[in-house]
């Protein structure tokens, strides 16, 4: 697997391997004081994909005093097609919160994604592969879905 990865945090700086072309950057957002008064850490994991080796996932925990957070990720040689992000919150040690988005590469440049956490969406339990989604002023389960990307 050959992509870089940076995490773009007030307190960390990831560099994973090497590739020039385009990239995905994607913004943990938050509304009101969600951070640190609801959600203190986040895990965050990336699963890459290619059109013809399949996906892999990585994932991350930070801890999390302020928001906006970015987390800039590049195409690599192998995981060339795009990438999905699942973001989970907690506070002491308990789940609050998971968010997704998903974005193919681009050819070159920035393909700039947002993932917001609402208070609305706190506590909401969502089946595996949804995530909550604010919906008319409150927090409703919905779909993962990826934009065409291979199985």
């Amino acid at each position: 697997m050959r992509m870089r990865i940076h995490i773009i945090l007030p307190f960390f700086l990831l560099l994973f391997s090497c590739s020039p072309a385009g990239y995905v950057e994607l913004t943990i957002a938050g509304e009101g004081s969600i951070v640190p008064e609801e959600v203190d850490r986040l895990f965050i994991s990336y699963r890459f994909y290619s059109e013809g080796e399949g996906s892999e996932v990585m994932t991350e925990g930070y801890e999390v005093e302020t928001l906006p957070q970015t987390v800039v990720v590049e195409r690599g040689s192998t995981y060339d097609y795009g990438v999905s992000f699942t973001v989970n919150g907690y506070k002491g040690g308990q789940w609050k919160i998971v968010k997704y988005t998903s974005a193919l590469f681009p050819g070159e440049g920035a393909q700039e994604v947002l993932i917001t956490l609402e208070p609305e969406c706190l506590d909401e339990d969502c089946p595996e592969n949804e995530h909550c989604e604010l919906r008319d002023g409150a927090g409703t389960c919905a779909n993962n879905e990826n934009p065409g990307f291979p199985e």
